[in-house]
């Protein structure tokens, strides 16, 4: 229930009113890319909601 938790987590830092597809994309980054790619389940070097969280933030400030 790890990528659940994680799901969840990234909804609960996002702003209100947000479009799901965002979320689905920084749900994605969060589990398929920080859990999985940096590290493993348990051996993550950064929080993984977190990490999707800045990484959209960074993705809609590039992208206007």
């Amino acid at each position: 229930f790890s990528a659940l938790l994680t799901g969840v987590l990234v909804a609960l830092v996002m702003p209100p009113g947000i479009p799901w597809f965002t979320l689905v994309i920084a749900v994605f980054v969060a589990v398929v890319i920080v859990k999985e790619v940096m590290g493993g389940l348990g051996r993550n070097i950064f929080n993984p909601a977190l990490f999707g969280f800045v990484s959209l933030r960074l993705l809609q400030r590039v992208l206007g």
